[in-house]
């Protein structure tokens, strides 16, 4: 299992991580690997082109892995876009770049929700890892067979969907840290983290809101996945207002932040947030099936 699991993430390191690098690789220093226009690599003519390629890799996954396909072929876009987020620039290189609240303002308005398009791409990959699965499922809707969703089990995709998003963020701001200072207005303002702390505690955050909305909730790693895609809005609409973007750039340089939240590239937050959670998953699964195991008879 653990070779397929190497064999499977490093097609997608080789795939989209190496490959298909030119497409996201920055043209200049300051710049990083996102849609955002004026700051980014990649323009929204490349996001059909990279869902694709998303599709076609989580397919190669399914099979390179089967018969574990649907398990491990979710590894392969996280594994190759994680790639990116580690040799893409950072958060405090555009901030820095941009000295006038206004255009910080409208920067932060643009990233708001750009993790929801990077979560698109991860679920595209998911997507060719289930591709079977879902031709059983329009197999059975043909058939009048659509499989029922229980009260009792969406309410538990939508709490599992909030506690995903405050343990995650709780987490992330516990974990993903550099220099901290003590601020009078803010509390705490931090420096720039570098890029192997975001990934730890990304991942980290992740991995723990899965294996408890598992264990506690019996929901897959999806869930805390797409939280991936909220919590950049949620954090921004609290600690990146315009009034605190002002108080940050008249007091602090441009590399400090009012949260951890806020230096974590959409990228980032998405790709290392879904290995993360597919880990924690499992993790949990593990979990049980020891303890089940060692119930007395």
């Amino acid at each position: 299992m653990r070779i397929r699991i190497g064999i499977v993430m490093g097609v997608g390191i080789l795939v989209i991580g190496v490959l298909a690098w030119p497409m996201a690789e920055p043209a200049r220093p300051y710049d990083v690997v996102s849609f955002a226009e004026g700051a980014g690599s990649l323009g929204w003519a490349d996001f059909p082109k990279l869902a694709a390629l998303a599709f076609l890799t989580g397919l190669a996954g399914y099979f390179i892995s089967f018969p574990y396909g649907r398990q491990l072929g979710v590894l392969v876009v996280p594994a190759g876009l994680s790639i990116w987020a580690l040799r893409g620039g950072r958060m405090a290189s555009l901030m820095i770049c941009r000295s006038d609240v206004s255009q910080q303002a409208q920067l932060l308005g643009q990233l708001k929700w750009e993790p929801l398009v990077w979560l698109a791409i991860v679920l595209a990959g998911c997507a060719g890892a289930y591709f079977t699965g879902i031709l059983d499922y329009i197999k059975a809707l043909k058939d009048k067979e659509k499989p029922a969703l229980s009260r009792g089990r969406a309410v538990n995709i939508l709490i599992g969907l909030v506690c995903s998003l405050l343990l995650v963020h709780f987490c992330i701001n516990l974990l993903v840290r550099d220099v901290s200072l003590y601020d009078r207005q803010l509390g705490t303002v931090t420096g720039q983290p570098q890029v192997a702390q975001i990934a730890f505690g990304v991942a980290a955050a992740f991995c723990l809101a899965a294996f408890v909305m598992k264990r506690f909730l019996h929901i897959g790693f999806i869930w805390p996945m797409a939280a991936s895609g909220l919590i950049a809005a949620f954090s921004t609409a609290i600690y990146t207002r315009q009034d605190v973007l002002e108080y940050i750039l008249r007091v602090w340089p441009g590399s400090f932040f009012a949260n951890s939240v806020a230096s974590v590239l959409a990228v980032q937050m998405v790709s290392f947030g879904s290995l993360g959670a597919i880990a924690g998953y499992w993790l949990a699964v593990r979990y049980d099936f020891i303890k089940s195991k060692q119930k007395p008879d």
